[in-house]
C-alpha cells in the first residue's frame, strides 16, 4: 500500500498522469464518455466558470501546444452558446508509446491521440456544428501534463 501510494504521489509530480479535458459542447455526456475511457481513472474533476475566466483557461491550455491564436478564436466561438462547464479526467497510460510532433518536434503519446479520436469520432455527431476539437483535448507528454495541471490546480 506504501509503494503504491508513493508511486501515485511520484506520478503526480513528474506529469505522468494525463489530463483529458472535455469541453462545453459535450457536458451532458460527462459520465458517459468517462465511462467510455478504457484506462484507469486517477481524479476527475468538473469546473464552471465565468466568460472571461473560461477564456483565459482555454488560452493557456492551447499556449502550451503553439496553437495558431485564429485556431484558439474559432473553437472558443463555437463554445460561446454553451454554458462553461469542463471536465478534467486525469488517466494512467501504461505505455503513452511517443512519437515527435511535426509542428514542432515535441513529443507526443500516439495512446492519448488513439484516446482522443476515440471519444471525439463517438461524440461529434451529437454536437451541433461540430468544428475539429470541441468536444476533448489531452496532454501530449510529461511537460504538458504539468502545465495543464498548474493550469487548473494553480
Amino acid at each position: 500500500m506504501l509503494i503504491e501510494q508513493r508511486r501515485q504521489k511520484l506520478f503526480w509530480e513528474k506529469g505522468l498522469y494525463f489530463p483529458i479535458i472535455l469541453w462545453p459542447p459535450v457536458s451532458e455526456y460527462f459520465d458517459q464518455i468517462q465511462n467510455d475511457i478504457p484506462y484507469e481513472v486517477m481524479k476527475s474533476s468538473d469546473y464552471k466558470y465565468s466568460e472571461q475566466e473560461f477564456e483565459k483557461k482555454v488560452r493557456a491550455i492551447y499556449e502550451i501546444d503553439d496553437i495558431s491564436e485564429w485556431k484558439v478564436d474559432k473553437k472558443l466561438a463555437h463554445m460561446t452558446p454553451y454554458e462553461k462547464r469542463i471536465r478534467v479526467i486525469w488517466v494512467e497510460l501504461p505505455n503513452p508509446q511517443y512519437r515527435k510532433k511535426e509542428l514542432n518536434n515535441a513529443d507526443i503519446s500516439c495512446v492519448g491521440e488513439r484516446l482522443k479520436s476515440l471519444i471525439r469520432g463517438k461524440y461529434k455527431g451529437k454536437v451541433d456544428n461540430y468544428i475539429y476539437d470541441i468536444v476533448c483535448h489531452t496532454g501530449d507528454n510529461w511537460a504538458h501534463n504539468l502545465e495543464i495541471m498548474r493550469i487548473f490546480w494553480a
